[in-house]
């Protein structure tokens, strides 16, 4: 799930803001019918209302003035006084005019004919009551259907969403190296899953038992592996030393006996990193604090013994200590020294530490741009190629940086050298130790 809650949170809020905007759009209908009625209507009843006495007045000059629930006239005569007409309603001109009213609004409607004038009250009190009975009233019936609605429709989505995020949460629980595919089925979903899920659910489960069937013979691959490959390189190793100890054996043998016993220990090296990346994770090896520093100059005196013109030169003021795997350190820095030994120039190599990060140089024919977007692939060797090497050092050196979080970079100029750098951010780097 992309988003704490999942589908069914989403859907939720969903309809929370359906019901808030039907709620709100609701209310403003209200208060602008409301509007309509006291602004509009009002004052178009009562123009008509004076209308109309006038026209009655023109034919019976003694017409009282209108008397109504609603509305109530005052008639004025020139020079004459009206004692029932209130004093707040005195000295009004012709027109429209809102009277304060402590029980609701009231409208005040004066026309003139001839001297006379005519004054109109509305009272709206009334139809305040009126409003609520017939807007507020029913407005709050249909807003509790549609919230009724709306929360049948929320429990019924609610339910078919149920097995979707049941089966979701299952997966996400699966831990790879215990896979149990019977947490997929069916029965162990909450609701009532559909016929999509069900068949999601048992692809899912076939999938698993596959998946665990793949993860067994992986390990029973590496576990063989591990022995049947250590041991003839053993063999291999124990039968150069008795070879060395041989005082017949000229210099021509002694150099293949050195060719043998690099590409064995090589092969072993080989052998021990791509065991590293066949686990699952990193997370069963031992970890303790190691000095990249010592690691570097035991790969440097292996790599003077088998090439002593080797002109590797090892450059600090400090000590980087790095918690990790001691086999996993120790793969990462040979593959990289002896990378860069097979590609230098006359065997020229700098290797600098600085503070967090371990710069290694060689000084060869460089790569193009094109080769350096290869570097890391697996069995990839340049254009330029090395004398010695599978083409998978860089390969292994990537793996090993990502799984353990150390980014490496790679940059190379044709003609010049190679520069690979790699950080190790959770390192205690010791200044003048």
């Amino acid at each position: 799930m992309t988003t704490e809650g999942g589908l069914s949170h989403r859907f939720l809020l969903a309809f929370i803001l359906q019901a808030l905007l039907i709620s709100v759009t609701a209310f403003l209908g209200v208060w602008l019918a409301r509007f309509v009625l006291e602004d509009v209507l009002v004052e178009q009843a009562l123009e008509q209302e004076a209308a109309w006495f006038w026209d009655r007045r023109a034919g019976n000059p003694a017409a009282e003035p209108p008397r109504a629930r609603n509305i109530r006239g005052y008639l004025l005569d020139p020079g004459g006084d009206a004692p029932e007409l209130p004093e707040s309603l005195r000295g009004r001109a012709p027109g429209m005019h809102e009277l304060r009213s402590e029980t609701g609004f009231r409208t005040l409607h004066v026309s003139e004919r001839r001297g006379v004038r005519l004054l109109l009250v509305f009272d709206g009190e009334g139809v305040q009551l009126l409003t609520t009975y017939y807007g507020l009233v029913p407005l709050a019936l249909v807003l509790v259907a549609l919230y009724l609605t709306a929360w049948i429709g929320y429990r019924a989505t609610h339910r078919v969403l149920s097995p979707i995020t049941s089966l979701a949460r299952e997966i996400r629980r699966m831990d790879v190296g215990a896979l149990d595919p019977d947490v997929l089925r069916q029965e162990r979903f909450v609701g009532d899953p559909d016929q999509e899920v069900s068949v999601l659910a048992s692809a899912l489960a076939d999938f698993t038992e596959r998946l665990d069937a793949f993860v067994e013979r992986e390990r029973n691959f590496t576990r063989d592996a591990s022995h049947e490959l250590r041991s003839p390189l053993t063999v291999i190793s124990m039968a150069v030393e008795v070879l060395r100890g041989n005082p017949d054996l000229g210099t021509a043998g002694h150099r293949a006996l050195d060719r043998i016993d690099r590409a064995a220990r090589d092969m072993r090296e080989l052998v021990e990193a791509f065991l590293l990346l066949a686990r699952e994770s990193g997370t069963e090896l031992e970890r303790e604090w190691l000095s990249v520093n010592e690691l570097v100059e035991t790969e440097l005196d292996r790599a003077r013994l088998t090439l002593p013109e080797t002109r590797a030169t090892f450059e600090t003021d400090g000590v980087l200590y790095v918690r990790a795997p001691r086999q996993v350190l120790a793969s990462l820095i040979g593959n990289l020294v002896r990378n860069a030994l097979s590609h230098a120039a006359e065997d020229r190599v700098r290797i600098r530490l600085e503070a967090e990060e371990l710069l290694i140089e060689d000084f060869g024919a460089g790569m193009a741009p094109e080769e350096l977007a290869r570097a890391f692939e697996p069995f990839y060797r340049g254009g330029s190629g090395a004398a010695d090497g599978h083409g998978v050092g860089l390969t292994i050196v990537r793996r090993l940086s990502d799984r353990f979080g150390w980014p490496v970079a790679i940059d190379s100029t044709p003609g010049v050298g190679t520069r690979v750098r790699i950080r190790f951010p959770e390192g205690e780097f010791r200044r003048g130790s």
